[in-house]
């Protein structure tokens, strides 16, 4: 009978462990095709993927991940996000994954050639370990490139604003104060950095096109003529074929281009109105009323901010909100002191 006994109960055990055995089995064949599929998916990508648990352990690398480190894909299995990177870039990467968030963040590689990339965490359904999926892209080059095309950009303006002072002081003296009051407003409507950089190089260039205006006329001291006015009306038309010429970012030669329109369409030279007038224009053109008024002129005087800015909120050519940003801008800093001079304006800009 135990001999009996014995027989079945290790019957009973062996048939157990086969049924263990077959099951894990099973589940490394899962696996195995998992990592199969996966390598197919994203070997072929130049983006960086990793699977990582919630411990901020490495359980998948894919080729170009495993290209970017210099270790094979099997290496990197089981190494932790802080044994591979340098304290100050594994940390916010592990607050990518524990946040269980997918916005995209930026990262330098300072160990890695200054690599910048952009991630995005891709938390997995059903993962009973926590795992998400870390996509990253290289976006160095990216950067440089936009770096380059804003310092190209820079240059132009420097150079044109030069001629324009040369030209005609006035207009770019002008210029420098509109640009310095646009700016105020911007960021008082938090506009962002690329919005406020084109903001910034449009008003500096908000009077390029008077370049070709003559002298006579620009400088005169009396009131000019419905004529002469007409002339320099051709500002915004000679600005426009002078910006295409060069390497300027299309935002900018369309603000500068609605810059003299009024959302009562009654500007010029188009005669666009509302929502045809993209908001860097409409800021461009409170901040060239704004300026224009509170500077005196040969033929008039000037006017205190606060009376520009009740004539400016009750005009309907005007936009109230632009208008009302302005006003905080006042209220909270108290009256916009303008620099001196354009050299001084030049000296204190970020195009310097």
């Amino acid at each position: 009978i135990l001999a009996l006994i014995g027989f079945v109960w290790r019957q009973a055990t062996s048939q157990k462990y086969k049924t263990q055995l077959n099951a894990m089995e099973k589940i490394n064949i899962e696996l195995y095709k998992s990592n199969k599929i996966l390598n197919l998916i994203t070997d072929n990508l130049s983006d960086y993927v990793m699977l990582v648990d919630s411990n901020h352990t490495l359980v998948y690398a894919n080729k170009s991940l495993s290209n970017m480190f210099g270790i094979p894909s099997n290496h990197l299995i089981g190494q932790s996000i802080q044994g591979l990177l340098k304290n100050s870039t594994a940390r916010p990467l592990q607050n990518v994954v524990d946040s269980k968030q997918s916005e995209n963040q930026l990262f330098i590689l300072d160990d890695i050639n200054n690599t910048v990339l952009q991630t995005c965490r891709i938390p997995l359904l059903n993962s009973d370990e926590g795992l998400s999926m870390i996509v990253a892209s290289d976006i160095s080059s990216t950067l440089k490139d936009e770096y380059q095309k804003e310092k190209t950009m820079q240059q132009a303006v420097i150079m044109l604003t030069k001629v324009l002072e040369k030209h005609d002081d006035y207009s770019a003296e002008h210029s420098a104060r509109v640009k310095q009051v646009a700016v105020k407003i911007g960021q008082a409507l938090l506009l962002n950095k690329t919005e406020l950089f084109n903001l910034e190089l449009s008003a500096s260039l908000i009077n390029i096109g008077k370049f070709d205006i003559p002298c006579e006329i620009l400088q005169k001291t009396d009131k000019l003529t419905d004529q002469e006015q007409l002339i320099v009306r051709e500002h915004i038309s000679h600005a426009i074929k002078m910006l295409e010429g060069i390497n300027i970012d299309n935002q900018i030669i369309q603000a500068i281009s609605q810059s003299c329109e009024r959302l009562d369409g009654t500007g010029y030279p188009r005669q666009l109105a509302q929502d045809e007038i993209i908001p860097l224009a409409r800021i461009l053109a409170i901040a060239n009323a704004f300026v224009a008024m509170t500077n005196p002129r040969p033929w008039r005087t000037s006017m205190s901010q606060a009376t520009v800015f009740d004539l400016l909120i009750n005009d309907q050519g005007y936009d109230k909100k632009v208008v009302l940003a302005l006003y905080s801008h006042i209220e909270n800093n108290g009256d916009i002191k303008f620099k001196c001079s354009y050299a001084e304006n030049q000296a204190n800009s970020a195009l310097a």
